[in-house]
């Protein structure tokens, strides 16, 4: 019985990595992550063009401990948009809630912003 309930989970986390690698390919989309934000935050004003947005770098790392973890978030953009200098945007995917959502996007923005001032000071 215990081998069905592996086989029944492992099916399921493999359903669930399609169904995010899927989620995350779409919303990589610049014309699709601006329909997203115009009808999911701006309650459907036509503000966020596609041509506005410029991907972010998904991808950081955090020290805890000693060790070194990676982190990976769903899907970023920069947005720039008239008087607004530099907006960061990030979606993340999830079917089932997690508690720790909110401090993982607080961590992932923070990692966003601070290489955003490293990069501003270098140039």
């Amino acid at each position: 019985m215990r081998v069905l309930a592996d086989d029944v989970k492992s099916g399921y986390t493999s359903l669930m990595a399609q169904k995010d690698i899927a989620e995350k390919t779409l919303l990589a989309h610049n014309d699709v992550f601006a329909d997203v934000m115009t009808a999911l935050v701006l309650d459907e004003k036509e503000i966020v063009q596609e041509s506005d947005l410029s991907d972010v770098q998904t991808f950081s790392q955090y020290k805890v401990d000693g060790a070194l973890h990676l982190q990976e978030r769903d899907v970023a953009k920069y947005w720039k948009h008239g008087k607004i200098c530099m907006t960061l945007v990030g979606i993340e995917n999830q079917t089932v809630p997690d508690r720790s959502m909110p401090l993982r996007v607080i961590g992932y923005d923070g990692a966003n912003y601070t290489a955003q001032s490293t990069r501003s000071a270098t140039e």
